[in-house]
């Protein structure tokens, strides 16, 4: 890849198609973080493919956190992970 950066325009155009072939696409991933006054990490929620994706907002009810995002069409609500946790909880996609 560092190579292409000093080709000529010409060939990094046609390699552009079989780069981005096998490129490995991210990971879906939901993560959230509770921070406390102090600066450290209180709560921690990290759920690997998960079915909901880009949260931007996360919020307490209850015993629940429910979680927001600008790309999926609802929201996701998942046990509120406890303070001391490092296991992740796995949200569920609602609505």
């Amino acid at each position: 890849m560092d190579l292409l950066h000093r080709a000529p325009a010409p060939l990094r155009r046609a390699a552009v198609p079989v780069v981005t072939r096998f490129r490995p696409s991210p990971r879906p991933t939901v993560r959230a973080l509770a921070i406390g006054p102090d600066g450290r990490v209180v709560r921690h929620l990290v759920r690997h493919r998960a079915p909901y994706r880009m949260v931007t907002s996360a919020c307490v009810l209850g015993g629940l956190l429910i979680l927001g995002s600008l790309l999926e069409r609802g929201i996701a609500v998942c046990a509120l992970p406890p303070r001391d946790a490092t296991a992740p909880a796995h949200p569920q996609p609602a609505g």
